[in-house]
């Protein structure tokens, strides 16, 4: 098991109600804090902002999210409301891969996103953990298809709402 998923196994703070803290894994590369490991530390943060901008979910806190270093797990707390859970199940579920997917390098002459073509949206897992303690974890090791990966979401972000 890689050094990144092993620190999904540490403890994370529960939330206030209605809350949820989100730590998230970023890819790794053979060589710590390469440009690699910062070009997937960026993409991650881009993944969060854009969760929260496309959502519109409220951010309690960013934690080291926009560090200039590249942070192996970063936490965020988002506030949680019924109506965006569905959505954020499906998201979320999306995300994982085990492998950095390929950014398509659109028409010739036009430049990627993103720095090489190396990235596109992925991480390689996550924790979430709800107010009342309970912890979900998610890796491209341990995760169902797609579809489950939706449901089991769905039904754990549920009880933020019930607690």
């Amino acid at each position: 098991m890689s050094i990144t998923l092993n620190r999904l196994q540490e403890s994370f703070p529960a939330p206030a109600k209605g809350q949820i803290t989100l730590a998230v894994a970023r890819h790794e590369s053979e060589v710590w804090e390469s440009s690699l490991t910062v070009e997937y530390a960026k993409q991650r943060s881009q993944l969060l902002h854009s969760l929260a901008d496309d959502l519109g979910v409220p951010v309690r806190s960013w934690g080291e999210t926009d560090s200039a270093r590249p942070h192996e797990v970063v936490e965020v707390i988002l506030v949680l409301s019924q109506v965006v859970i569905p959505a954020l199940a499906t998201v979320l579920a999306a995300w994982i891969t085990r492998w950095p997917r390929k950014v398509k390098t659109g028409d010739e002459g036009q430049k990627p996103e993103l720095p090489n073509a190396i990235i596109q949206a992925s991480v390689p897992g996550f924790v979430v953990v709800r107010s009342d303690g309970a912890r979900l974890e998610m890796t491209y090791q341990t995760a169902p298809s797609e579809k489950e990966r939706v449901r089991v979401l769905t039904s754990f972000l549920n009880g933020v709402c019930d607690a």
